[in-house]
């Protein structure tokens, strides 16, 4: 009878054989990287989302008197507003019923208005000075053509004896998504 003998030991036949029939799973990366990976992945979502949602505001500046406005854009003729001159500029676009925020010089408050009507054409500084009788501060400030706009205060101008106070204008014009300023587009969202 011929035994054969093997130089291996059983015991390690056995485990060679358990070893091979296990299913080799790869480890190609650590979980720290997969968690890593992950979280680089929701900061550059959420970084687009942001860029897709927040805006950029682009606003028109000017500088105007407060007096009573013609009776073309109050009903009776007596109310105080602010007449605005707004520096003519190629991108100029500025419609009647938008906002604006308005402010006394040497006032802190802030006054907000609404914007009655806009004049069709631009208007000289020395046009502006006779016809609307500016004088001192509020010529010297009007330096090249401007659009004059009619600006109307809700509540009313609560202090009469603001009438002839120089006032600083803002209005915002355009509001752009960095989304479309990173991808040069530039369209606008809501123009004014």
């Amino acid at each position: 009878m011929a035994v054969s003998h093997s130089i291996f030991r059983q015991k390690a036949l056995e485990q060679y054989k358990n070893r091979k029939e296990e299913k080799v799973k790869p480890r190609l990366i650590s979980f720290s990287l997969v968690l890593l990976g992950w979280l680089v992945f929701a900061v550059l979502c959420a970084a687009m989302y942001g860029a897709a949602v927040f805006t950029i505001s682009e606003y028109e500046h000017g500088v105007g008197i407060l007096q009573k406005l013609p009776q073309q854009v109050s009903s009776d003729g007596r109310q105080v507003g602010a007449v605005v001159f707004v520096p003519a500029s190629p991108s100029l676009e500025i419609k009647a019923n938008g906002e604006a925020q308005l402010q006394i010089e040497g006032s802190e408050r802030i006054l907000k208005g609404t914007v009655k009507s806009v004049s069709p054409q631009l208007i000289s500084p020395t046009e502006a000075s006779r016809q609307y009788a500016l004088a001192g501060k509020t010529s010297a400030i009007l330096s090249r053509p401007s659009l004059v706009l009619f600006v109307t205060f809700q509540p009313p101008l609560p202090n009469a004896n603001d009438e002839g106070k120089l006032v600083h204008f803002q209005l915002q014009t355009r509001s752009y998504t960095f989304l479309s300023l990173m991808l040069g587009s530039g369209f606008p969202i809501g123009g004014g």
